[in-house]
């Protein structure tokens, strides 16, 4: 017999797999992203994000100086619970150097964040499934040793790609989706 209580259920069990898909360009859901760099923290690195009609670029320069040496682009602060995902699926192509996606759950620069690494694709178009449970902390751009867990993925404040190598050099980033399911 169907009631209402079970069709409630079917339809909550439904919404909460739905996939998230933050689709970039100037025709997608999500044209707030920025770059930030360095330099709010003294480094000279530069990076501009511009929108084209299906993808974000980023693109710029990592500088060591004044103890400089990352560039990012970064989501708006948004409360997201990704416990519920398993899958990160990107499509991106990059140049001059790895990126990393990166999940923070706390707006402290020094508290940690979580990334999984986006190895650079020479320029070609990669669609690339990540496995949300395997992504690494790291405390001030250094490694822990610790996984993410569930009561962090319910936490979640913000979205970012961040240049993941520590050295100077140009790079490039072209970010077409990124889909949690």
């Amino acid at each position: 017999m169907i009631t209402k209580a079970s069709v409630l259920i079917a339809v909550i069990t439904m919404w909460a797999t739905q996939p998230l898909l933050l689709d970039f360009g100037t025709t997608g859901n999500n044209q707030e992203w920025f770059a930030l760099n360095d330099n709010v923290m003294g480094g000279v690195s530069s990076g501009k994000l511009r929108y084209t009609p299906t993808s974000f670029i980023f693109e710029g320069q990592v500088s060591l100086e004044n103890n400089g040496g990352f560039a990012s682009a970064r989501g708006p602060f948004e409360a997201m619970d990704l416990s519920k995902f398993s899958t990160v699926i990107i499509k991106y192509r990059s140049s001059g150097m790895d990126f990393a996606l990166s999940l923070n759950n706390s707006r402290l620069w020094y508290r940690p964040n979580y990334k999984s690494k986006l190895p650079n694709t020479n320029g070609q178009w990669k669609i690339i499934n990540l496995d949300i449970n395997a992504f690494k902390e790291y405390r001030v751009g250094k490694e822990t040793g610790n996984s993410i867990d569930k009561k962090v993925l319910q936490k979640i404040i913000r979205l970012g790609i961040i240049s993941d190598e520590k050295r100077a050099g140009i790079y490039s980033i072209e970010v077409d989706f990124i889909k949690f399911s």
